[in-house]
């Protein structure tokens, strides 16, 4: 296996963060989303983090690794419907998923050998098509609860990925009821782009059935930020 561990920059220029260690992930990274994460490239579509006690890495999911894609998000959709926010349906299809496997764009989040979280990083959205522009955009994004701030590091990743493919902002959506939600991002230098209704059950893109509001946010990326690490 080879590798090559890229020197920190930047990134979009979010608010510091502290090396910290948080229900067991570790994260060293001079800002919240891209920059400093120390990522190095493995072989076979896998990145793997530096700077950390931890081993995180991100596999490319193949469609083997359908099932347990749903398990990370079927228990995070639990978790939010607990506590009565309507993020996600109660339980996710396979239908649901496995387009976006097969396009290599879900990937699963491994701490020291232990599915940890997934993410979906594709290039086109839609929702977006009244906003234009050259953009990444982050959906099913689901960390499991011993793995708490491992989100931070995702997008970081995810940010650090769309520089390397010229693109010139990250974009992501939740519902516009989870209010928590909307303020991290927005804290987090995320811009609201408005509102915009969807239909399907949350979570999903469909032409017909329930209707759903959903907060659009745009991270700005910078060039000077780029680098060199991206397995896409």
């Amino acid at each position: 296996m080879s590798t090559s561990r890229r020197t920190p920059a930047g990134g979009p220029g979010l608010p510091a963060l502290a090396r910290r260690r948080r229900n067991g992930v570790n994260t060293n990274s001079s800002t919240i989303f891209g920059g400093g994460c120390g990522w190095a490239l493995c072989d076979h579509g896998r990145v793997v983090t530096g700077g950390s006690d931890d081993n995180v890495i991100f596999r490319r999911a193949g469609v083997d690794d359908t099932p347990e894609v749903l398990i990370v998000l079927d228990e995070a959709a639990a978790w939010l419907r607990e506590r009565g926010i309507s993020q996600w349906p109660a339980r996710f299809e396979p239908s649901w998923i496995e387009d976006a496997i097969r396009r290599g764009e879900t990937w699963l989040i491994e701490i020291n050998n232990e599915t940890a979280g997934t993410v979906t990083l594709d290039w086109v959205d839609p929702i977006w098509a009244d906003v234009g522009g050259q953009a990444a955009y982050v959906h099913r994004m689901a960390v499991r609860r011993w793995a708490g701030g491992l989100g931070a590091v995702i997008l970081g990743w995810a940010a650090d990925t769309a520089l390397h493919r010229s693109r010139h902002a990250l974009r992501l959506d939740c519902v516009a009821s989870n209010l928590r939600l909307c303020a991290y991002y927005e804290a987090s230098g995320f811009v609201h782009r408005g509102d915009v209704a969807v239909g399907g059950a949350p979570g999903q893109r469909e032409q017909q059935g329930p209707v759903t509001t959903v907060s659009r946010y745009e991270l700005p990326l910078h060039a000077a930020g780029k680098t060199q690490h991206s397995m896409l």
